[in-house]
């Protein structure tokens, strides 16, 4: 896991695919990561990550750009931060009548716990989900290994 690499879009070290406890999968090659449900909203919200932008294409215009949903709106432009040991790519998102949140996707290298989760800290891990605050204590179901 090349976190130097994966803040400027590059996923190659991550290639392959990634499964979570809840039978969600991450599909990467290169620059691309494709989700099988971002988990936005109540009805799956499949997209990709490309380079460092996030589409979800249930949630966009006809243009291809993000639109307010039932209340929710995302934005496509990821930033990119580390923080004990971990790689963030984190996009807002707002909810009419709320304070919104945050879709972070957090890159775990094997052996680098970083208290985020309960899984396991020996492997490569990705954590992939919406909150107000930083990501602590994500469920273990949560968690994506590579499956292959």
């Amino acid at each position: 896991m090349a976190l130097g690499q994966i803040k400027t879009g590059d996923y190659s070290s991550l290639n392959g695919t990634w499964q979570n406890g809840q039978g969600n999968q991450i599909k990467i090659h290169n620059q691309r990561m494709k989700f099988r449900d971002f988990g936005l909203t109540q009805d799956a919200t499949p997209g990709t990550i490309t380079k460092l932008k996030m589409d979800v294409p249930s949630l966009d215009d006809q243009q291809g750009n993000s639109k307010t949903v039932d209340g929710l709106k995302y934005h496509q432009q990821l930033t990119y931060q580390t923080s004990n040991g971990c790689q963030h790519a984190s996009s807002s998102f707002s909810i009419s009548g709320s304070s919104g949140g945050l879709y972070d996707v957090v890159f775990m290298p094997g052996g680098n716990n970083a208290d985020l989760n309960n899984g396991d800290s020996s492997r490569d891990r990705i954590a992939a989900l919406g909150t107000q605050n930083d990501p602590q204590n994500i469920p273990s179901d949560k968690i994506y290994y590579r499956s292959n």
